[in-house]
């Protein structure tokens, strides 16, 4: 295989999913502002996350990522941070 297909290719995967997991921040961000952003719905976001091994770096996305969001969501609903994937 050509190595400027292979570069391109992964380019152009990263490009995307970089896209979407910025529109996923994005949205989860609107809900938390417009008090929307349900504990399991959040949970669930999060282990999609895990699942496709994004954790560690959305954790960090953008000087904010998902512990911010976790936490402001861990303090609405005064819930234990063993109920949040880590």
């Amino acid at each position: 295989m050509d190595h400027q297909k292979v570069i391109t290719d992964w380019l152009l995967t990263t490009q995307d999913t970089i896209y979407a997991l910025q529109t996923w921040l994005g949205l989860l961000e609107t809900w938390r502002e417009a008090g929307r952003a349900e504990p399991d719905d959040f949970m669930d976001a999060c282990q999609q996350l895990k699942d496709a091994d994004l954790w560690q770096w959305a954790s960090r996305a953008g000087g904010h990522g998902i512990k911010a969001l976790a936490g402001a969501v861990r303090a609405s609903e005064a819930l234990p941070d063993e109920e949040y994937p880590r």
